[in-house]
């Protein structure tokens, strides 16, 4: 009977595998309905298979994400939205398939017009990414940019995009407050940049990545950069006062380039702003504009380095 079970379950894994990559095949020449009708036979063969917990959760994902990707093709976001979360649920370690689901859960959300829900998915997508530091995968900041950018995003969830954006611009991940909806794999030394702070380093972002995450931040503190508001509460929180006056004070790295692309410019209008102003004065940080005088002496604000 053992051996008989034992040659079901390899009989499961080999259908699965065939019905995976018929459904591969079929995707890849347009035939999504035949390319779903597969992928969901691929998945109903897994339930009959009896590998290793661990390899099981791994196939499992990829064919959720990939039929999630069916879905949004035949634009069904709903159903695309059940298998991404299904997909984030099973228990992968592999980030690709993490940041695959992410990402298309971002886009389902925002196709059934849950902007709240497509700001959160893609901050957690931007922040692994961002731990990878490789400066060519941007895909979750660009999206977080352009969502926070066409507004109407809940303050819950623009909490959830200061936060992302300040661990861009080197603020430490540790201090984020926001509950991921992916369990986030731990920081490893490479990673962190620094060992006790877990603090990204802030040369390591690429221009046009430093001019978003500087945009997406300003826009959410002109209209949310006061009083109680959870993003100004995240702002206050990841030192986001600090990071400005860094940024704003900063002639290291690729200074000529952020200017012609307009970052600086952002930088000092961030700086400006009174929320921003005011938590700067608490913490003795000169809030007055790029490179300002401090105080009439004839010097630059503290922390400028040249």
């Amino acid at each position: 009977f053992r051996d008989f079970a034992a040659m079901s379950a390899a009989k499961a894994m080999d259908d699965f595998e065939a019905a995976r990559q018929r459904g591969n095949g079929h995707f890849r020449s347009g035939r999504l309905d035949k390319a779903l009708e597969l992928y969901s036979e691929a998945l109903e063969c897994l339930g009959r298979a009896s590998d290793a917990p661990a390899e099981l959760a791994a196939r499992r994902a990829v064919c959720l994400c990939n039929r999630a990707l069916v879905h949004l093709r035949r634009q069904s976001p709903a159903a695309a939205l059940d298998d991404c979360t299904a997909c984030l649920e099973a228990g992968t370690s592999d980030t690709g398939v993490l940041k695959k689901a992410l990402f298309r859960r971002a886009q389902a959300h925002e196709q059934v017009e849950d902007l709240d829900g497509a700001v959160i998915d893609a901050s957690a997508l931007a922040r692994l990414q961002r731990r990878g530091q490789q400066p060519h995968q941007g895909e979750g900041l660009s999206a977080l940019h352009r969502l926070v950018q066409g507004g109407n995003a809940g303050a819950g969830a623009l909490a959830h995009a200061t936060e992302t954006l300040l661990v861009w611009l080197g603020a430490p991940e540790d201090l984020c407050d926001s509950e991921s909806p992916v369990t986030l794999p731990p920081l490893g030394d490479a990673q962190a940049g620094d060992e006790e702070s877990g603090r990204v380093h802030p040369d390591a972002i690429s221009v046009d990545h430093k001019f978003l995450a500087f945009e997406a931040l300003h826009t959410i503190l002109k209209d949310h950069g006061k009083g109680r508001s959870p993003p100004f509460r995240a702002f206050l929180a990841m030192e986001g006062p600090r990071i400005v006056h860094t940024h704003l004070h900063s002639m290291e790295g690729q200074w000529m380039a952020h200017a012609k692309r307009g970052t600086l410019r952002v930088i000092d209008e961030t700086s400006r702003l009174p929320g921003v102003i005011a938590a700067m004065q608490v913490l003795e940080l000169n809030p007055n504009g790029l490179h300002a005088n401090d105080g009439g002496t004839g010097r630059h604000g503290p922390g400028c380095n040249h």
